[in-house]
């Protein structure tokens, strides 16, 4: 069997072997027991005894002879509420040198599993708001079973988290969240909670290092708000022109707005992903108007999808609508740069920026043949 568990209680080797052996065994003397555990017969008295001050074994006399029996397999159970009773017993106590040291000690490092979830706690028991940059699921995918756990807390005791994602990653509960391009992914994540800042390193080895600093905290919020509350974001690849165009329909208008449309574009980011978006837009109600390149390619889809989709569309030549598409909608708005080989994408959520392309649309669209 594996004796494992019994040393993560506080139980020795040489405790753990001669107890699963008296368990085993029944009632034995010590030559006995030293033949079922392989154990010296003077080891085999000291462990005895410090079992017996555990309370996990006990003995009988038989013709002057000691015979020893494990106690049964709970007692294990009040050997730890013991061990319980005693840090709450002492609690108070080492908080007091603790406090006393704080003001020396304002940097602590964690590392492994166990390390990471003493964090995770620290979080729960201040209870405070949590901002948190450059998460990739980390938490999720190490340690799902303690994530699992951890959220659950987060949602009990009502802990917002205002979460900077890399694209990819799955949003999660009790969150405000944004995303990020998915060139800021890296093993570093950042948190900020009440005076308190984290940095974690999620590479083979796991290490947290928990900063207690009220002035460092507050830098670190700073940071994040400013890049929390700008206005526009940039994206690159197919990823993040999807996940622009799809956030546009979030912005809260009637309408979407297009200007600059090519069939190039299309065959970047793929048919599906334009047919998923045009469903997504019909089933929210947005009517969709679209001015064109001019070009035989871009006619014949118009005219083959308008129906399908339910837009309206004109055409401009190339030279007028630029390199670029941009899609509007309320007070959201994607600007995609698709000459070059990878798509380049611009989130803008600047309300004066954006009422300055609808003008802009509205006097394109005059000008835009049918």
């Amino acid at each position: 069997m594996n004796t494992g568990f019994l040393k993560e209680i506080g139980l020795s080797d040489g405790e753990a072997i001669i107890y699963i052996a008296l368990l085993k065994n029944g009632s034995c003397s010590v030559s006995r027991l030293a033949e079922f555990s392989g154990q010296h017969r003077t080891h085999i008295y000291d462990t005895l005894e410090k079992l017996k001050e555990k309370g996990l074994v006990s003995y009988v006399k038989k013709s002057n002879k000691k015979y020893f029996q494990a106690s049964d397999p709970e007692s294990l159970l009040g050997y730890i509420d013991e061990k319980r009773k005693r840090i709450e017993d002492n609690i108070d106590e080492l908080k007091k040198l603790k406090e006393i040291s704080r003001e020396k000690t304002q940097v602590e490092v964690y590392k492994g599993t166990e390390g990471m979830k003493n964090l995770y706690r620290d979080i729960i028991k201040t209870g405070e708001e949590v901002c948190l940059f450059g998460s990739g699921g980390q938490l999720r995918e190490k340690m799902p079973v303690f994530a699992k756990q951890y959220f659950r807390d987060v949602k009990k005791h009502g802990i917002n988290h205002k979460i900077m994602f890399t694209l990819g990653t799955e949003p999660t509960e009790s969150s405000e969240y944004k995303y990020l391009s998915k060139e800021y992914k890296s093993p570093l994540v950042t948190y900020s909670y009440g005076d308190k800042a984290i940095l974690s390193i999620w590479g083979e080895e796991l290490i947290g290092v928990l900063i207690d600093n009220k002035e460092f905290a507050q830098g670190f919020r700073q940071q994040f708000d400013l890049l929390w509350n700008q206005n526009s974001r940039l994206f690159t690849g197919k990823e993040g022109f999807v996940y622009a165009i799809f956030e546009v329909l979030e912005g809260g208008g009637k309408e979407v707005l297009n200007m600059g449309y090519d069939t190039r574009l299309r065959k970047q980011y793929g048919a599906e992903v334009g047919d998923k978006w045009q469903s997504e837009r019909v089933r929210k109600g947005l009517s969709f108007l679209s001015i064109n390149n001019d070009s035989k390619a871009n006619r014949e889809y118009c005219k083959g999808r308008s129906q399908e989709f339910y837009f309206q569309y004109r055409f401009l030549p190339p030279y007028v609508c630029g390199p670029a598409t941009y899609f509007i909608c309320g007070t959201k708005m994607s600007v995609t740069y698709y000459s070059s080989q990878e798509l380049k994408t611009l989130l803008v959520e600047d309300e004066e920026v954006v009422k300055q392309h609808i003008q802009h649309f509205k006097d394109s669209w005059k000008h835009a043949s049918e």
